[in-house]
């Protein structure tokens, strides 16, 4: 069985220092048990970098756990870290890959605040209408912040685990609670009868078309705020992105 001792020095990097590493871009900190033995990582470690080996278990091939300047002020990820504080390669709260992801769907100003904010672990309400939590407490009908649902540490984890933007997770939850409601309310009735507990099948219509509306609603805010993109697809212009000034501009801070 290989030991520490016959992982390669890489990089300047002994076996104790890579091992380390990949425990923090796993995340895997052990804080009742680890999820990998020490002699799992060890012996992949022996094979591959602490990179290759992280892509090999996450599946994320081709991604980045790590990288960090923090003379290069442009680079979107760079600036993440700066701004939140996640800048020990042996402790990442996020990864590379996991802020590429949040950028998805999020500018990189919310990103930041999103970030800190699950770090304090309170309820709030933004005045800032644009804030995924605002936005997230509003349409959901929490913001009394003494009885409040969520915490913010929560409706961060929801935002960042949907991979959609703040309109479209309060949409997609509204629909599965209120059109569950309804396949319940039906479901639990005799099915053979025209009329259901006062709800015809011509009501039950009405309630989905309205649950429809409702969430197009939400959906439309999208187009006149900061989450939403023009395409870029092969729009170039001298050389240059032709939106490059728009939302680029507005989604990264540029």
């Amino acid at each position: 069985m290989a030991t520490i001792a016959d992982i390669p020095v890489r990089n300047g990097e002994d076996g104790s220092a890579q091992l380390a590493f990949l425990r923090s871009y796993l995340k895997d900190r052990g804080e009742s048990e680890y999820r990998y033995t020490d002699d799992y990582l060890i012996t992949l470690l022996v094979r591959g970098g602490k990179v290759s080996v992280w892509q090999g278990i996450t599946g994320y091939s081709g991604k980045t756990p790590w990288s960090y300047m923090l003379d290069d002020a442009s680079n979107h990820i760079a600036r993440i870290r700066t701004l939140t504080g996640d800048t020990d390669e042996s402790a990442l709260e996020y990864t590379d890959y996991d802020l590429e992801v949040f950028l998805e769907t999020i500018p990189l100003r919310y990103v930041v605040k999103l970030i800190l904010a699950e770090k304090a672990n309170v309820s709030t309400f933004p005045s800032d209408p644009f804030n995924p939590i605002h936005i997230f407490r509003k349409y959901r009908g929490d913001t009394d912040l003494l009885n409040a649902l969520y915490t913010d540490s929560q409706i961060v984890e929801l935002l960042f685990s949907s991979r959609v933007n703040p309109y479209e997770l309060v949409a997609d939850m509204a629909t599965q609670e209120s059109a569950s409601g309804i396949v319940e309310k039906v479901s639990t009735s005799d099915s053979n009868l025209a009329s259901i507990d006062g709800i015809s099948f011509s009501e039950e219509g009405k309630l989905l078309g309205d649950l429809s509306a409702n969430v197009n609603y939400v959906k439309s805010f999208v187009l006149s705020s900061p989450y939403w993109k023009e395409p870029v697809y092969n729009f170039w212009k001298e050389g240059v992105p032709f939106v490059e000034g728009d939302w680029e501009v507005k989604w990264y801070g540029l």
